[in-house]
């Protein structure tokens, strides 16, 4: 806004030396006056092409063919401004008085250039004292009051280059009206254009122009509406890049709003196409403060305090308090294990990089597709693309979670976890995790997991990292393991309807490595029996291999193995009859080795060897599986 004030007196600073010398010196002269008081009060040369007109009825005025203002020395981009015409009209009974007042002032087709070098310099930057002197240069005669009823500029060009960020930001078809009537009352700004070929309208009111191109904080109200977004404020304003007040956003199509300003990765539509924003601001210096401010996209709504460093690298500290927040569209079915696999869609972290600061996340539920969260309460710490989420303790799957995520961005996508749960609803954990709903008990367990990948497919196939469980009581839908090993058989599925295990616990560790979990100390106890268990999930491809050896209470004597193997959603269950011999075996072996200090064993090692494995003629027996 304040260049827009001082363009303007310089202008009109130049014409009132054109108009003045109109009354005194020939029309071929008045160009050449006009342009050299104006650079020896700017230092900026002004080019006048063709006669000046001057006029002296109906007002005192006159008008101009080309003007050519140049640019700074250190720019090598052409001028300041260029305008195929300008006119100006002066009111003569005020200029008797002793005063100036400009009725019109009209800058047609201009083209404006404004500039910042890469060392913070800037091309509008002039020696400004035409403006405060008057336009003689005598200051012991200088007028009362200089006022402004009305400059046009119609047609015009605006380009803004930042040649230290190397962006351009350039206005089409710009009409702008202004109005100064008094120096000490508001002046009023309206302006059309187009950017980026979307209709662009500013419309202003500021509160004693004289005040505010002085430094002073004057009011200021304003709105502008670009692509159907319409943003107003009502505050103060200083020329220093300062300002505080209320502002009010309403962002009717939001993607084609992110799309006109270059915005638009990775906005997730689903979210919802409509936004708004509303609360009190201040900006100091490069500091933005936002208090009491609501937030509002598609049905969600959050409270916002934020603090926002406008340095190279922006930096924000805020805090956000919500109450029930559905981001399920942001869940979507990516993550959610499918028939065909793991998803395989990049996942877009960029933004990572754009901003660093500190997050305080407040909601009293969060849901996330089937998972919803109660009490939700995180602090992430964003630092040159890696973020911190220390997750200090909420409800979800029935029970708490607490730890921390890790997200690094640096040279691709990595992922580390630190988990803590207690009281975890399993068939919901797992339900939601693996499609996998057949298990009903409470759980407490440690998760360490870390995996690299841009999409979930790779981050699941590459895993690594270890965790502990310990389930209670609960029960195992589909299958019945004490009538399996006492009855040696599966029931057939046309059978299994209703059966089921019921336990009393479930222990169990194990590593990831690969995107392989493996576990060997499986331990289940149960009413009727007790169990231990060891095999390998694959992450990536969704499938097992795991084989559980129950053991009757009422008779130990019985060991049937149970192979769990396939598609984890739908696991197949069967018999190991040959292992089922072999720990019979072991079984009678290790007996008899309490009887005749392990002389049985030692003759069986040439059978099955030294480590349990089958060989030789006992493998063949068992048909060598």
């Amino acid at each position: 806004m304040r260049w827009v004030f001082r363009v303007v007196s310089v202008l009109v600073a130049a014409a009132m030396v054109a108009v003045f010398g109109s009354l005194l010196i020939p029309a071929d002269k008045v160009a050449e006056a006009a342009a050299s008081r104006f650079q020896a009060a700017t230092g900026r040369a002004l080019t006048i092409e063709g006669a000046a007109r001057p006029s002296l009825w109906p007002e005192l005025g006159i008008s101009t063919g080309a003007v050519t203002v140049a640019n700074a020395d250190w720019s090598d981009a052409g001028p300041l401004m260029t305008a195929e015409r300008l006119s100006i009209g002066v009111d003569l009974m005020a200029l008797v008085r002793g005063d100036i007042r400009i009725t019109t002032l009209t800058a047609e087709a201009p083209n404006l250039l404004l500039e910042r070098a890469a060392d913070g310099a800037v091309n509008w930057a002039m020696n400004w004292a035409m403006a405060e002197t008057g336009a003689t240069g005598d200051t012991s005669e200088a007028p009362r009051t200089v006022t402004l009823d009305n400059a046009r500029i119609t047609g015009a060009t605006i380009r803004y280059v930042d040649h230290a960020a190397g962006t351009e930001t350039r206005l089409d078809a710009v009409d702008l009206s202004l109005a100064l009537p008094d120096p000490a009352a508001p002046a009023t700004l309206e302006a059309s254009g187009t950017w980026r070929n979307a209709p662009l309208s500013v419309s202003a009111e500021v509160g004693a122009p004289a005040a505010f191109l002085a430094g002073e904080t004057v009011s200021l109200t304003l709105q502008a509406e670009l692509g159907g977004a319409v943003l107003s404020f009502d505050g103060r304003v200083a020329s220093t890049a300062a300002a505080e007040g209320r502002f009010d956003l309403g962002a009717p199509d939001i993607p084609a709003l992110l799309a006109l300003v270059g915005a638009d990765a990775g906005y997730p539509v689903a979210l919802g196409r409509s936004g708004a924003a509303v609360g009190d601001l201040t900006l100091t210096g490069e500091t933005l403060n936002l208090r009491k401010t609501r937030l509002t996209l598609g049905a969600q709504r959050v409270e916002v305090i934020a603090d926002l460093a406008l340095a190279d690298r922006p930096r924000l500290v805020a805090r956000i308090d919500a109450g029930d927040l559905d981001l399920s569209a942001l869940a979507g079915e990516a993550g959610a294990p499918a028939a065909s696999g793991w998803s395989t869609e990049p996942i877009d972290v960029s933004a990572l990089q754009t901003i660093d600061g500190e997050l305080l996340l407040n909601a009293a539920s969060l849901t996330l597709g089937s998972t919803r969260i109660d009490g939700l309460s995180t602090l992430t710490r964003l630092d040159e693309g890696r973020a911190v989420t220390d997750l200090r303790g909420f409800q979800v799957y029935g029970g708490a979670l607490a730890g921390s995520v890790v997200v690094n961005s640096r040279g691709g996508l990595s992922l580390r976890t630190n988990l803590t749960g207690t009281g975890l609803s399993m068939q919901s954990l797992l339900s939601d995790a693996a499609g996998f709903d057949r298990l009903s008990a409470s759980m407490n367990g440690t998760l360490n997991l870390l995996g690299s990948g841009n999409s979930v497919a790779a981050l699941m196939a590459g895993l690594l990292g270890d965790g502990r469980l310990a389930i209670g009581a609960g029960t195992l839908e589909g299958v019945d393991l004490a009538a399996t090993v006492r009855n040696r058989r599966i029931a057939p599925r046309s059978e299994s309807t209703g059966a089921r295990t019921v336990f009393d616990s479930i222990n169990a560790s194990f590593t990831i490595a690969g995107g392989v979990l493996s576990n060997q100390d499986l331990a289940i106890s149960a009413p009727r029996f007790e169990a231990e268990g060891r095999g390998t999930v694959s992450l990536g491809p969704q499938t097992l291999e795991y084989t559980v050896i129950p053991t009757l209470r009422d008779d130990q004597r019985l060991v049937l193995p149970i192979t769990i193997t396939g598609a984890w959603a739908a696991p197949a269950f069967g018999l190991d009859v040959g292992s089922a011999i072999e720990e019979t075996l072991r079984g009678g072996a290790e007996r008899l080795r309490d009887e005749n200090g392990g002389t049985l064993r030692d003759r069986l090692g040439g059978e099955t060897g030294t480590d349990g494995t089958r060989s030789g003629p006992l493998r063949n027996l068992l048909g060598g599986n």
